[in-house]
């Protein structure tokens, strides 16, 4: 099985993304490689310092972490996208959606933990 992403005009499979944790991490690249941020503890750092900036225009803004990877998780994963089961040209569960998420959540963390 094979996972991907239809972004509205055409599906994209991602090589390799046979598991729902590896299509977290591809599409996770996938966002840092469009924004011209490495992948890496110092990328997420500075991805998620986009998202306190973002959130400064806002009625709450945040300075904590947690909030800006909660807010970062959300969109990532709920906005704009498909995630899907490229063999079976299908949209995943929500139950799969939250395994994404999940492990969209964990690789933002990445710098944060031990």
């Amino acid at each position: 099985m094979i996972y991907g992403i239809f972004d509205g005009q055409k599906l994209i499979a991602f090589r390799g993304a046979n598991t729902l944790e590896l299509l977290g991490k591809a599409y996770l690249k996938r966002i840092f490689i469009d924004e011209g941020i490495e992948f890496s503890k110092k990328g997420i750092v500075k991805y998620l310092e986009g998202w306190v900036d973002w959130s400064q225009d806002t009625d709450e803004p945040a300075t904590d972490p947690q909030d800006m990877i909660d807010q970062a998780v959300s969109t990532i994963v709920y906005s704009n996208v498909h995630f899907m089961d490229v063999d079976a040209r299908a949209q995943i569960t929500n139950k799969e959606r939250e395994a994404v998420e999940k492990e969209i959540t964990r690789l933002l963390n990445l710098p944060y933990t031990k």
